[in-house]
């Protein structure tokens, strides 16, 4: 007699790339070693990106002089620092900063990066704060089709759990 295991065995496809969306800060850092974690687990490259819009004055900066702002040039050079210390262990970690709005951003990257995973940090403010302001987070999260480990950090704890929303495997 034969018996079958009561769990079957499941393959998973490699991941390509591993997204971490990022608004710098302190509360994305947690977030930001998780994805790191995952991306050297996964054997797949960190793409440590921030999705951002220019103040009216660097705006004129850059459309009179066609240089970058000095709102772009700190961005880049934090977001670079940011991927650097992400990348330790042997995964290729790489800044992306994208102009407009995060939710779309971050979706644009994950597409076009084939990217299965996307990792964001949130504040975990209150329902009334979360209502009133809204959360990127919350927006970035119904906006994608993939699936999303969420690291929440505040004064009292910090954990990480998964979600996936309506996941559409690349």
């Amino acid at each position: 007699m034969t018996r079958m295991s009561a769990t079957p065995t499941q393959h998973y496809a490699p991941f390509q790339t591993v997204v971490f969306a990022t608004d710098l800060s302190v509360f994305s850092q947690n977030a930001g070693l998780y994805a790191s974690f995952l991306a050297q687990r996964l054997d797949a490259p960190l793409l440590v990106s921030h999705a951002f819009f220019l103040s009216q004055p660097a705006l004129e900066v850059e459309v009179v002089s066609s240089l970058k702002s000095l709102q772009r040039q700190d961005l880049e050079a934090f977001l670079a620092r940011r991927a650097e210390r992400l990348g330790g262990g042997g995964i290729q970690s790489v800044p992306v900063l994208v102009e407009g709005e995060p939710a779309e951003a971050i979706g644009g990257i994950a597409e076009k990066h084939s990217a299965p995973i996307v990792v964001l940090g949130t504040h975990g403010g209150s329902i009334l704060t979360r209502g009133i302001i809204g959360s990127t987070a919350e927006s970035i999260l119904r906006t994608m089709r993939c699936a999303f480990p969420l690291s929440l950090q505040n004064r009292r704890r910090s954990s990480a759990f998964f979600m996936q929303p309506n996941c559409i495997p690349p």
